[in-house]
């Protein structure tokens, strides 16, 4: 269930870290996909317990892929996902404490969205 968010995750951060000259195509339309993110309570839980929820994940892979995009609608496409991931994210993000790792690796890219959709 994660396999693909991680693998688009680790390709986005190896972009913006100069590592990758660009985001394969696949990804960019993975991420489109209406069914595409879609993380059960279950996955969120479960790997909450070791630093980030499934929904943090996809939350920070839109994010980053809305920034690579020129495209406008692709762009607001993932923002508004990513939005709604990341309030899923937050929810079980403040069920683990606002002291702990998953809340921390959560709340930067929920207030980034946060202020994008506004």
């Amino acid at each position: 269930a994660l396999f693909q968010p991680l693998k688009a995750l680790f390709t986005a951060l190896m972009y913006k870290q100069g590592m990758e000259k660009k985001i394969d195509d696949s990804i960019m339309s993975w991420a489109l996909e209406d069914d595409s993110m879609i993380i059960g309570s279950n996955v969120d839980n479960s790997f909450a317990n070791f630093g980030r929820c499934g929904s943090s994940v996809c939350a920070e892979v839109c994010l980053l892929l809305s920034e690579y995009t020129t495209d406008g609608d692709a762009k607001k496409q993932l923002i508004d996902k990513g939005w709604a991931l990341a309030q899923s994210a937050m929810v079980t993000a403040e069920k683990c404490g606002r002291h702990q790792t998953t809340y921390f690796q959560t709340k930067p890219t929920y207030d980034k969205l946060q202020a994008l959709v506004k």
